[in-house]
Parts: C-alpha cells; structure tokens; sequence
C-alpha cells in the first residue's frame, strides 16, 4: 500500500510541474495585393510608369544594384534599405529621409520606394540564385503598391 501511494504521490507531483510552452511562430505572410517575380541582369520594375517610378536590376560580378530609370526626363523615384526582414509584411516604415537612386541589394533586406508623386511602394529580397562562379544572376522579389 505504501508503494502504491508513492507512485501516485510522484504522478501528481510530476504532473503538476508541467508547464505550457508556446512555441513561436516563424511565419510571416506576404500583405494582400503583394506580387512575386523573378527577375535578371537588366530587367526593369515598374510601380508606376508614368511617374518614373521604374528601377532596374543591375547583376556584376561584385555587386548586386537596384537603380532608378529615368523616362522622358521626368523627376526619378528613390529608395531606401530598410534592412532586414523575414518577409514584405515586416517593410512597416516609410523613413522621411535617406533615399537614394541606386544601391547596392541584399538578399532578405526591405525597402521602401518612394515615387515623385509622394506615394510609397514596398519591396523585398526573398532570395537569389548564383551561377556555379558565385555570381547572382536572378533575384526574386515580393512587391506591393501602394502601401
């Protein structure tokens, strides 16, 4: 009898010690209206053609550059590096300062584009793909706008 209690002394024991864990969640869903597309050396994007805001991919040897294309001389869009994030859903912040023209891409960073008619677009480096040389020669990207 004494063992008996023992056992079921223990159990309870042992079960009272539990404790729930969560476990975190490492998802992070692309926002509505969100596109994906893969592009190359010399591709173009566009937010929106007729406010130049159009950028180019630009793939070297030694640097992977997204830059600004400017159409019939109009005013060019700019961008920013946000840094890095888990997806396009994480690109929360349209900074007041800082854009560029061009700079140099960097797989699962976010940026923020910002058009000359003061609206906002979004996109993220979600991956690459390097020749046998190490190379990139494709980047995929997740983009949304406005935002």
């Amino acid at each position: 009898m004494g063992i008996s209690w023992l056992i079921i002394f223990t159990c309870l024991l042992f079960l009272s010690s539990c404790e729930t864990e969560s476990v975190p969640l490492d998802f992070c869903a692309d926002p509505l209206g969100a596109d994906n597309n893969t592009y190359q050396n010399g591709n173009v994007f566009c937010y929106k053609e007729s406010f130049n805001g159009c950028f180019t991919i630009e793939l070297t040897t030694t640097k992977t550059v997204i830059r600004a294309v400017n159409f019939a001389g109009k005013e060019l869009a700019m961008i920013i590096d946000i840094g890095v994030v888990k997806c396009l859903s994480e690109v929360k912040i349209k900074p007041a300062s800082g854009y560029v023209y061009s700079l140099n891409a960097l797989l699962g960073h976010g940026y923020v584009i910002k058009l000359p008619d003061g609206t906002y677009g979004r996109f993220f480096i979600d991956s690459w793909l390097k020749s046998n040389t190490n190379v990139v020669v494709e980047i995929n990207i997740t983009r949304q706008y406005s935002f």
